[in-house]
C-alpha cells in the first residue's frame, strides 16, 4: 500500500488546519526503485546498476480525481544491462527541486513468499 511520507503528511495536515500554507514542489517528480523497504519515515536504498538512472526517472502526473492521480506521460521503463538480476523491494516518488525529498513510498509485495522481487533483464513498470 502506498504511504505518504510523514513530513509531507504533516504539511498536508497543517495546510488543512490553516496553520501553514502548502507549497507545491516546483521540480520534476522522479520515481526511484529501492532495494530496501521504504517507510513513511525512512527512504529505501536506491537501486544501482547498469540500465538504471541514478536519481530516478522523471514521471508526470495528471490532476487528481476521486482520490487518485495517474502517470500522464509515457510508460516508465528500465532495462537491466548489468548481467545479473535486480532485487527491487520498493518505489518512491521524489521531489527533485532544491533538496530532494520523498513524497510517496510503496513497498512492493513479492509474487511468492520470497523476501524480495527479482526483476528480469528487461522490465516495464507502469506508475501506480
Amino acid at each position: 500500500m502506498p504511504a505518504i511520507v510523514q513530513a509531507q503528511a504533516n504539511k498536508l495536515l497543517d495546510a488543512s488546519l490553516g496553520t501553514a500554507a502548502l507549497t507545491a514542489f516546483s521540480g520534476a517528480a522522479k520515481i526511484r526503485l529501492t532495494t530496501t523497504a521504504p517507510t513513511a519515515t525512512a527512504a529505501g536504498t536506491e537501486l544501482t546498476g547498469t540500465g538504471y538512472t541514478a536519481g530516478g526517472s522523471t514521471i508526470t502526473f495528471g490532476s487528481a480525481s476521486a482520490g487518485s492521480a495517474a502517470n500522464s506521460g509515457s510508460a516508465i521503463q528500465w532495462t537491466n544491462n548489468s548481467g545479473s538480476s535486480w532485487s527491487i523491494v520498493g518505489a518512491e516518488i521524489w521531489d527533485s527541486a532544491g533538496t530532494p525529498a520523498p513524497l510517496v513510498v510503496r513497498q512492493l509485495q513479492p509474487a511468492s513468499p520470497s523476501p524480495s522481487r527479482t526483476a528480469p533483464r528487461s522490465r516495464s513498470r507502469p506508475a501506480q
